[in-house]
């Protein structure tokens, strides 16, 4: 299923969904190809449409865990709010 099918049930608007897919860049990946390693710099956010992926990482603590995980929604939520703006039934990028 292709991926902006996959996104739209999580958005409020599907012109929310159209405006991401817009903005992304398709990576493709071979099997046993890396996309990152721990530690590298942080350079997006990736969406998986299909295939499997495989996630490797030293962690400290769960609490450190639970931590980043909530961190990385916070930036999320924030990167998308300040892209897009909804603002009488339109979404606007800003």
């Amino acid at each position: 299923m292709p991926l902006a099918m996959q996104l739209k049930p999580s958005f409020p608007a599907p012109e929310l969904v159209s405006m991401l897919m817009k903005a992304m860049n398709p990576v493709y990946l071979e099997p046993g190809d890396y996309l990152m390693h721990q530690g590298d710099d942080y350079d997006g956010i990736y969406f998986m449409e299909s295939g499997q992926v495989s996630v490797f990482a030293e962690t400290a603590t769960e609490t450190e865990n639970t931590d980043l995980s909530a961190a990385i929604h916070r930036y999320i939520a924030t990167l998308l709010s300040q892209r897009l703006t909804w603002d009488e039934g339109r979404v606007h990028k800003n």
